[in-house]
C-alpha cells in the first residue's frame, strides 16, 4: 500500500493503526484472523473510488470481491478464524508461549502472508467484473460504517476514509461471518486513538505493545491504553450478545444485497450498533 496521505485527512498507513486491534481475531481473542481482516481492508481501500463513487454496481462488486477472498481464504487454509487456524489460546501465557515457540507464528500465520499478497494482487489487478447483483447504498456500509460515524460525530475520532473502507468488516468481515462488523468498526476507532503501525515502531516496538497489551488484559488494569480500553469493549460485547462472532449472532452472507435484506429487518443488529457506538464512544471520551 502507498503511503499517499487522501484529502480526508488519514493515509492508508493510518488504516493500518487503526485496524491494530484486528490482530491475533480481536486483540488475540481467536475470532477473524488479521490476515484476513487486513487483506478485506486492502481491498476496499484498493476499490475507495469505486466506494465513493455513488455507483452502487460499482459497491456491489466491493463486496463480492470481499467474499471471494474470504471463500478463496476459507479453503485454502481451513478457517478464517484464528483459535482454529492456531488451535490455541492466545489469551493466556501457555497460549502464547505454544503459539510462538511451536513454530505456529511462522507456519499458520506468517508464512501464509506472501499467497495471501499474491492472491490480492492477482486479484485487484484484474479487470472490473460488473457484478450485476444492484446495490443498496453500499457506500455507507451497513455494520462498520455506521458505528464509525456515530463514534466520530460523538467524539471527532475518525474521518472519511475508514468510514469508507470499513465496508470490508460488514457481514463478519468480508461476509464471511466471523467478527461482528460493527464490534470491529468500534475497535477501530479505539485503533486510531491508541494503535500503533508496526512500520513505525519496528519490531521490538510492536513486540513492547504486545506484551503491555496482554499484561494489562490479564490483570485486568484499567489503563488508557488500546489493550485495556478495546478489551473491556470486547468483553461488554460477549457478554452481552454472547459471542463475538456474525456466524452466531447472525450469518453468512452471500452478497451485499444478502446483508442489506437481513440488517433492515433485524432489531438485534441495529441494537448492537447503537451499542457499540455509544459504548466505545465513552470509553473513548472517559480515557482521552
Amino acid at each position: 500500500m502507498s503511503t499517499v496521505v487522501h484529502g480526508t485527512g488519514m493515509s492508508d498507513l493510518g488504516a493500518v493503526k487503526a485496524a491494530h486491534p484486528l490482530e491475533g481475531g480481536a486483540l488475540n481473542r481467536g475470532s477473524t484472523c488479521g490476515v484476513v481482516s487486513g487483506g478485506c481492508l486492502a481491498i476496499a481501500l484498493a476499490n475507495e473510488d469505486n466506494l465513493t463513487s455513488g455507483d452502487g454496481e460499482c459497491g456491489a462488486e466491493v463486496y463480492r470481491q470481499l467474499k471471494e477472498y474470504t471463500r478463496w481464504f476459507e479453503g485454502r487454509f481451513g478457517s478464517t478464524l484464528c483459535r482454529e487456524r492456531t488451535d490455541t489460546s492466545l489469551t493466556t501465557i501457555g497460549g502464547i508461549a505454544n503459539y510462538l515457540f511451536s513454530g505456529k507464528a511462522f507456519t499458520r500465520c506468517i508464512k501464509h502472508a506472501g499467497p495471501v499478497a499474491e492472491r490480492l494482487v492477482s486479484e485487484l489487478g484484474a479487470p472490473y467484473r460488473p457484478s450485476n447483483q444492484g446495490s443498496a447504498s453500499s457506500s455507507a456500509g451497513y455494520c462498520a460504517g455506521p458505528v464509525l460515524r456515530k463514534i466520530r460525530e460523538l467524539t471527532g475520532v475518525g474521518d472519511d476514509l475508514l468510514e469508507t473502507i470499513s465496508v470490508a468488516l460488514d457481514g463478519g468481515v468480508g461476509l464471511a461471518g466471523g467478527l461482528c462488523g460493527a464490534l470491529a468498526g468500534a475497535l477501530m476507532a479505539t485503533g486510531v486513538v491508541w494503535g500503533i503501525d508496526p512500520g513505525d515502531v519496528g519490531f521490538h516496538g510492536a513486540l513492547g505493545s504486545l506484551l503491555v497489551g496482554e499484561f494489562n488484559t490479564m490483570h485486568r488494569l484499567d489503563r488508557p491504553e488500546l489493550w485495556s480500553v478495546a478489551g473491556r469493549v470486547i468483553e461488554s460485547f460477549g457478554q452481552k450478545f454472547q459471542s463475538l462472532e456474525c456466524l452466531d449472532i447472525a450469518r453468512p452472507f452471500d452478497s451485499e444485497q444478502d446483508l442489506a435484506d437481513f440488517v433492515e429487518r433485524s432489531t438485534t443488529c441495529s441494537a448492537i450498533i447503537d451499542w457499540c457506538a455509544d459504548t466505545t464512544s465513552d470509553l473513548i471520551m472517559k480515557n482521552t
